[in-house]
């Protein structure tokens, strides 16, 4: 859908597409996630065949029609390619609209990796989620059996006057407009959950011991981008 849902309430909502750049931003705090369990780093166990996570178009539209109709519960993502598809759900206070590039990328952190931080993996390689220090957010990022994702975004203004005028530059303001409010609101749809409490990944002695088609050349401790996955 092109127009939002009333359920989105009565903010002024924008979509803001993703551009190649905030798209591998995405990936880059991603795979930079993975990386660091991957690795067996603070109370993590080594990841054997962890894959590097790389962009879905079809994930990205279909987290685009979550993102206009404003509810990720009732409308499920599965596919006959991803069967178990997660979808997160991150948002913040971004006051201006030229400042969200940046700020994306700081919710992410946020989110993702201060939770991953509180963590403890149990002796059946599971995570014990817990409130305020493992929320679990980023569970779906660390599952070996996925490695598609895709996002949308938008923003949420407060005011009613958000102009953006002939050259589209998003610079409308108003001194009355309480900017504190304005959220930006990201959604992301991966190719894996977590499924019937299955291990989260294989373990090993060694990063990437047990990938098929070697090492990815930038994230040393994860597969290669070409490595087979079976999302299913």
């Amino acid at each position: 859908p092109q127009s939002f849902s009333v359920v989105c309430g009565n903010s002024t909502h924008t979509y803001l597409p993703l551009n190649s750049a905030l798209r591998e931003s995405i990936l880059e705090h991603v795979n930079y996630v993975r990386s660091f369990v991957a690795s067996g780093l603070f109370n993590w166990t080594t990841a054997a065949r962890m894959p590097t996570m790389m962009w879905d178009r079809k994930l990205a539209f279909a987290a685009k029609t979550l993102l206009h109709i404003c509810d990720t519960e009732s409308i499920c993502m599965n596919s006959k390619k991803f069967k178990y598809v997660a979808t997160v759900e991150i948002s913040g206070i971004v006051p201006h609209l030229e400042d969200v590039p940046g700020e994306l990328l700081q919710l992410l952190v946020k989110s993702w990796m201060n939770d991953i931080h509180g963590c403890r993996v149990t002796n059946t390689r599971a995570v014990s989620t817990e409130p305020g220090s493992c929320i679990g957010h980023y569970i779906p990022l660390i599952q070996d059996h996925g490695n598609r994702m895709g996002c949308a975004m938008r923003y949420d203004s407060v005011s009613s006057k958000l102009d953006f005028g002939e050259d589209g530059d998003g610079d409308g303001d108003d001194d009355d407009d309480d900017d504190s409010q304005n959220r930006l609101v990201l959604i992301c749809n991966l190719s894996r959950a977590h499924v019937n409490n299955m291990p989260h990944y294989a373990v090993g002695q060694e990063p990437g011991e047990a990938c098929k088609v070697g090492i990815h050349p930038f994230y040393t401790v994860l597969c290669d981008a070409n490595e087979p996955v079976d999302n299913n």
